[in-house]
């Protein structure tokens, strides 16, 4: 049996080529069975793991775009969850999940039967934000594995080591 999760992060100096090897690595995976690709690029400035509901949201959309027959129903889920997230306040609206768009996910992926390939690029990117960002990432993927999106591989990419202190 295959572990829930594989992962490889690929570090090095800034222009040795991490974010190519990262592309070859997706051009390979597409030859083969067809994973479902996420692709999670730090330097996107929206891109924001400390807001559970919009980057749950982002996955969704990657997952709708590979997965056509789950489209409408996890775009229907999306905008249930947009318009929950508006009528709360406070830092209850950041850190609450959507439950039931998680759920239909992950019967999406289940129903399947495909691997789902996370890759994040420019990790580091993320780490200078603040600790806490690359841990509440990793807590985001043990929420997407608890809601059935499994197996999934990540492979990462960025400069340093993605869980070394920030430097002062």
């Amino acid at each position: 049996t295959d572990p829930p999760v594989r992962t490889v992060h690929v570090s090095g100096l800034p222009g040795i080529g991490k974010s190519f090897l990262l592309e070859r690595v997706i051009q390979m995976a597409r030859s083969g069975p067809q994973p479902i690709l996420i692709a999670l690029d730090f330097d996107r400035s929206g891109l924001n793991v400390l807001d559970a509901h919009a980057f749950i949201e982002e996955i969704s959309r990657q997952l709708a775009d590979a997965l056509s027959e789950a489209a409408a129903t996890l775009r229907d889920l999306r905008l249930r969850s947009a318009e929950q997230r508006a009528t709360e306040t406070g830092t209850s609206a950041s850190y609450s999940l959507p439950r039931e768009l998680l759920a239909a996910m992950g019967r999406a992926v289940g129903a399947s039967g495909r691997r789902v390939l996370v890759v994040l690029d420019t990790l580091e990117v993320l780490r200078r934000r603040g600790e806490t960002q690359v841990m509440t990432l990793f807590d985001r993927l043990d929420t997407l594995l608890r809601s059935g999106i499994a197996p999934l591989a990540v492979i990462s990419a960025g400069r340093g080591d993605a869980l070394d202190p920030v430097p002062n």
